[in-house]
């Protein structure tokens, strides 16, 4: 057979492998067979979420499951691992949950690898994309100045000026404006 190789393995019995080694049959002069096959795992499959992945806000908590259910096949335990850039202030749990608190505004790029704890390993990955955005604030906090100077002009009958609503004056019904 191709790929395969016998030796002997002393009196009266031999061995017949593979060329990885997976399968090995002896026999010897008593009439008894022995088989020993390796079967390998079945191919490791991991159910990764959708991308680009939901966004976030700079200085807001965020947390996304990367991976959204348990991997099959392979040999367990599977591990996550990262490479690429993470948005700064989030990691990758072992589980496959994105979180923490992301410090800066951007768009990201980075890709997970599931590895099963098979000799040799086996190993899939997927490439995913985060934007955070900005944190919203109207400009840093501004108030802006309003006018109503010609807007309004009578309350309850009573004229009603600029100086109406300027902190220190009275308002029309009598109430201090702090």
């Amino acid at each position: 057979m191709p790929g395969v190789s016998a030796s002997g393995g002393g009196a009266g019995s031999s061995y017949i492998r593979n060329p990885a080694g997976a399968t090995a049959i002896s026999t010897t002069d008593a009439p008894t067979i022995r088989l020993r096959y390796t079967i390998p795992a079945a191919p490791l499959t991991v159910p990764w979420a959708d991308t680009p992945l939901p966004s976030g806000t700079a200085g807001n908590a965020y947390s996304v499951p990367v991976v959204t259910g348990p991997a099959t096949g392979g040999t367990p335990p599977v591990t996550y691992s990262v490479s690429g850039t993470l948005p700064p202030g989030l990691t990758l749990s072992s589980d496959g949950l994105l979180s923490g608190t992301p410090t800066t505004a951007g768009t990201y790029a980075f890709t997970v690898t599931a590895t099963d704890s098979a000799n040799p390993a086996q190993t899939v990955s997927k490439a995913f994309s985060v934007t955070i955005n900005n944190a919203g604030g109207g400009g840093g906090g501004s108030i802006l100045p309003i006018n109503l100077s010609g807007v309004l002009t009578m309350f309850n009958n009573i004229p009603i000026n600029n100086n109406v609503l300027s902190p220190g004056s009275t308002n029309v019904v009598g109430s201090k404006v702090n």
